[in-house]
């Protein structure tokens, strides 16, 4: 009888315990129709709801939102204060690649916007995205890969990293990849001659940037940058830009000649 007893409350505990739990693939679909009936843009949606993964991110006038059902918590708002950080590849005397952030400054969430819609000359609308629930992009035109994109963590938001340029790849834990620019101008102790140029200076004037891939994490740290570069579509990897006579004339004739082709299709010159 105890037995039978003690088996029929667990059993009510559990329907009980059951019972209380929430339904959150249901109220996550209505919290997203009241938003939606509200106006407010959804910018993230959990797809896989569990009882641990359960998030809706939504832009509330100048507020971006973060609605898990058990609460609601700020992401930014207009009066946030953000640094905004401007990254880019440069040389060290000693031939090493490094990540340097320029003009670094503070501003207010708000007065930032008003100055990217300034200084585009645009009427158009800031437009947000989200990536993976952990990444929130800002910019002009979303529908444009080419279109300069400023890039927030959300576990991080105070940092903005300006104008990233998007690889569309990721870690295994789902850290985001971009690429920054570069300039092999810069490249210390240049010793090669330019055969093919006319006039050697193109070099010089900004014919020949580079990007460099780095891996930053949910929190806005950058955790790793890639072992090679690429300049004008060539992969040039890290350990030869300590060497100088690698790089003059192993790399250089190639670079040299991708510049010339470029030089000679703009003057409609190149014969295929």
């Amino acid at each position: 009888m105890k037995i039978i007893t003690r088996l029929s409350l667990l059993f009510i505990v559990s329907v009980v315990f059951f019972s209380c739990q929430k339904d959150y693939t249901k109220e996550l679909k209505l919290l997203s129709q009241k938003l939606k009936s509200e106006g407010k843009q959804i910018l993230y949606q959990t797809k896989n709801i569990t009882s641990k993964e359960h998030e809706i991110i939504y832009v509330d006038g100048d507020k971006i939102m973060l609605n898990n059902i058990d609460s609601v918590s700020l992401i930014l708002s207009g009066n946030s204060i953000i640094t905004k950080h401007s990254l880019v590849a440069d040389f060290m005397s000693d031939q090493e690649l490094i990540v340097r952030d320029v003009d670094c400054k503070k501003d207010t969430l708000s007065k930032y916007l008003e100055d990217k819609k300034r200084s585009y000359y645009t009427q158009k609308e800031i437009q947000y995205q989200c990536i993976n629930g952990d990444y929130i992009l800002i910019g002009l035109n979303m529908d444009d890969p080419d279109s300069e994109k400023d890039l927030v963590c959300i576990k991080q938001p105070k940092d903005l990293y300006l104008g990233v340029k998007l690889t569309n790849k990721f870690d295994i834990d789902g850290n985001i990849i971009i690429n920054i620019d570069g300039d092999m101008a810069s490249y210390p102790n240049l010793d090669y001659d330019f055969p093919l140029l006319p006039d050697p200076l193109i070099f010089f004037r900004g014919a020949c940037p580079f990007t460099w891939s780095l891996t930053i994490d949910k929190h806005g740290e950058i955790i790793s940058k890639a072992d090679e570069i690429v300049v004008h579509n060539i992969m040039l990897p890290l350990k030869d830009l300590t060497n100088g006579l690698v790089f003059s004339y192993k790399y250089m004739p190639l670079i040299e000649r991708q510049i010339y082709i470029s030089e000679q299709e703009a003057m409609g010159k190149l014969i295929m």
